[in-house]
């Protein structure tokens, strides 16, 4: 057990009702859903969204990281619920954990570790800014990924 935290690419795909005719529905639909598919097309209807995500990042018991997302992304709520991340906030953690690493003797001040059941550490040590350090290699890949595209930033925890 312990403060396990993903990062994820999030891609909406839309299929519209056109498309949908010109494509053999009944293979569109997974199998617990057969049946549907003909009373959907006999309204002359019929658009499906899938919602697929991608994990890109992944970090463990890195409770200033979760800190900052639950404060800055998800109202202060830390209930383990997927948190939609807008790029200027990543270029915001980004930037805050380069600032810290810059200046270690801040991190207290800037980046503040949290408590909680195995959450970790709350040392501000060799783990806690590895841990920044990836946060800045990871967010640097995923800020030029997304910005200008289809893709949206997912951020989740589980403890």
């Amino acid at each position: 057990m312990g403060l396990d935290m993903y990062l994820y690419l999030r891609k909406e795909e839309y299929t519209s009702k056109s498309e949908f005719r010109n494509k053999d529905v009944k293979n569109l639909y997974p199998s617990e859903l057969k049946g549907f598919e003909e009373d959907i097309l006999n309204r002359n209807f019929a658009s499906r969204s899938i919602k697929t995500d991608y994990q890109v990042g992944y970090w463990r018991k890195a409770n200033a990281i979760h800190k900052w997302f639950v404060d800055n992304c998800a109202d202060g709520e830390d209930n383990c619920a997927p948190v939609y991340v807008p790029v200027a906030k990543l270029k915001e953690l980004r930037n805050l954990c380069s600032r810290v690493l810059q200046n270690k003797d801040k991190a207290n001040e800037l980046l503040q570790t949290e408590e909680g059941f195995f959450f970790g550490t709350t040392d501000y040590d060799e783990w806690y800014f590895r841990d920044l350090e990836y946060t800045v290699r990871l967010l640097d890949k995923v800020i030029t990924f997304v910005d200008g595209s289809e893709y949206e930033v997912i951020y989740q925890a589980s403890w």
